[in-house]
């Protein structure tokens, strides 16, 4: 990987730091969602399981995508795209009117999610490097913290009466936020190009192991 020497600063850790909690939070978003689909759409267990699966899928050809795109752009304007297409895509899944519509929409939205889950991971290794300290595992916190915060206002707001549209906006405005502070700190990373698939050490869980 290739970045600008400023790499080790305060900003580029708080633009990292913003890249994990808007991961977190767009997905955990979704979750509180996901009864209300099931009765707007009127779909079985058997129906739901697979609009479900459309968000392991999109998340999945993202991620095989973004290592080749994120060496030839680097990993700004990747991060900066799937965290705002999180963002604009979460209302969205709130008013869905078909099966097939929501089904295309959870593609999308696991796209924007596995695209910025592998280039701010990406971003954080350039940075966690430049520190010549440990750094991933607060990283990785700010995803989970994320994750509850997203979690808690959405329960919040609709346990509140507030319409799922008008939930899902006020979530997603505090994301594009996050990312309007994140972009100008971001590195210009490039990540080096290498096989879309490879094996981890089976002794390490750290992201450093995988190779897209």
């Amino acid at each position: 990987m290739s970045a600008t020497p400023s790499a080790d600063r305060p900003a580029t850790r708080l633009a990292t730091r913003l890249a994990f909690l808007v991961a977190g939070f767009g997905i955990a978003c979704w979750v509180p969602l996901v009864p209300l689909a099931k009765a707007r759409l009127g779909v079985d267990d058997a129906g739901l399981g697979l609009l479900l699966l459309c968000i392991g899928a999109g998340s999945v050809a993202a991620m095989v995508a973004t290592g080749p795109l994120s060496a030839r752009l680097g990993s700004r304007p990747v991060i900066v795209a799937g965290g705002v297409a999180l963002a604009l895509l979460l209302p969205t899944l709130a008013v869905a009117a078909t099966p097939i519509t929501l089904g295309v929409l959870l593609l999308l939205f696991g796209a924007a999610l596995g695209s910025l889950d592998v280039a701010m991971n990406i971003h954080a290794v350039e940075v966690e490097r430049a520190a010549g300290r440990p750094l991933m595992s607060g990283f990785h916190a700010l995803f989970s913290i994320g994750g509850f915060a997203g979690a808690a206002l959405m329960t919040l707001l609709l346990s509140r009466g507030v319409a799922p549209l008008a939930a899902t906006l006020a979530c997603a405005l505090p994301m594009l936020v996050a990312m309007a502070v994140a972009t100008p700190r971001l590195l210009a990373v490039r990540a080096e190009p290498g096989p879309l698939f490879a094996l981890r050490a089976a002794s390490c869980c750290c992201s450093r192991c995988w190779r897209w």
